[in-house]
């Protein structure tokens, strides 16, 4: 029970190949005005995400989100690294293209490799659904997506057609449908 950030961490690093992007992944943002309350408070997160995800080794007990700009959707996370009580705090920005909405984190840490994700809200949880590293790498190294595949894979600019190919379901499954963190609010 130890992933919502990371979830939203996960945000993009799961399988063997990490997938990053240099700016929030979507086409608008997602205006989360008439549903700030339920996206601030504590969120523990419960899934394990896909096998092998680098997303794992992040570890905290709960995540507490804050919403900074709830018309351009970007939340605050913050937790405590477990073992070390040391303090950490990321970006996200919720965004959507077409039916889908994605969430794409930034740490701070490197302020041009954010790491980003597929999500879904049902209920009193958000499931948060990586990218497949290697089937990305696969569409940047064949051009049918923009960025470069080495070191993980750092997707360039990503217009109309690209998130079509993203979002299409009739085309490659690119996400890990199979493992989804589910984070379930715990506290407001």
């Amino acid at each position: 029970m130890s992933k919502l950030c990371a979830c939203l961490l996960l945000l993009a690093a799961c399988g063997c190949t990490a997938v990053y992007t240099t700016e929030p992944v979507g086409e608008q943002p997602l205006d989360i005005t008439r549903h700030k309350d339920w996206w601030e408070g504590a969120w523990a997160c419960d899934g394990e995400g896909p096998p092998g995800s680098p997303v794992q080794i992040v570890t905290f007990d709960t995540l507490c989100v804050r919403v900074v700009d709830s018309t351009n959707g970007l939340l605050q996370l913050a937790w405590v690294q477990r073992g070390s009580l040391e303090y950490k705090k990321a970006d996200v920005w919720l965004r959507q293209a077409g039916d889908c909405t994605f969430a794409t984190l930034r740490t701070g840490e490197e302020t041009n490799r954010c790491l980003w994700a597929q999500i879904g809200v049902c209920d009193k949880a958000v499931l948060v659904w990586a990218p497949d590293g290697h089937k990305i790498s696969g569409l940047v190294n064949s051009g049918q997506l923009p960025g470069c595949a080495t070191n993980g894979v750092s997707l360039g600019h990503l217009g109309s057609n690209e998130f079509a190919r993203l979002t299409s379901p009739t085309n490659d499954v690119l996400f890990y449908w199979q493992h989804p963190f589910v984070f379930h609010k715990v506290s407001k």
